[in-house]
């Protein structure tokens, strides 16, 4: 099904916080550039920013296909242009602690 170039999917509440924890598992709980450890919770310095590889102002989705886990340092670098290439992401696995807490 394609969609109309002035109707962008657009989430709100559940349904957006769903999209962030299939992004979040599948970027396996790093920034997709520097590779750095995120967390899912909202609030906290390294919490997720879920990016849009074509952004909302250009009528980009939120759907998975369009959306990528950064941390907050590459999210306003790459949006002002002052972030990494956005040609090669790093792989990276995530590293909790056994207390829980996450390790960079």
């Amino acid at each position: 099904m394609q969609l109309p170039k002035d109707k962008p999917v657009r989430l709100k509440g559940k349904a957006m916080g769903d999209l962030r924890e299939r992004v979040y598992k599948r970027d396996e709980g790093k920034c997709v550039w520097c590779g750095h450890n995120v967390i899912l919770e909202r609030g906290h310095w390294w919490s997720m920013h879920l990016s849009h590889e074509r952004s909302k102002g250009a009528n980009g989705p939120d759907t998975e296909e369009n959306t990528r886990c950064e941390c907050l340092n590459c999210h306003i670098g790459i949006g002002h242009g002052y972030g990494p290439s956005r040609t090669k992401p790093v792989p990276a696995k995530p590293k909790k602690a056994e207390d829980g807490s996450w390790v960079n």
